[in-house]
């Protein structure tokens, strides 16, 4: 399996996060770290890469994450330090 790490800002200019991943769509889980309230995870999602976990440390943001998140139909796995695996 190929295992790459790569680091995206929204900051950033340059190609979308998905159009660097395009060629692994199901080979690929992606691990945001720090999700906050960061769209990153929702837009990968959205371009097709589904295997996605967030995670932040405050079970805040993890909270109402989820609830956009699944408001809008997609299926993201999110992690808080204090809530555990959600």
């Amino acid at each position: 399996m190929v295992q790459r790490l790569v680091s995206f800002s929204p900051s950033n200019s340059g190609p979308r996060p998905s159009e660097l991943l395009y060629n692994l769509n199901g080979l690929l889980e992606v691990l945001e770290l720090g999700c906050g309230n960061s769209p990153f995870c929702e837009e990968i999602y959205r371009d097709g890469i589904t295997e996605i976990t967030c995670n932040d440390l405050s079970a805040v943001a993890v909270e109402k994450m989820q609830k956009r998140s699944e408001a809008k139909g997609y299926k993201l796995e999110y992690v808080s330090e204090s809530q555990g695996i959600r």
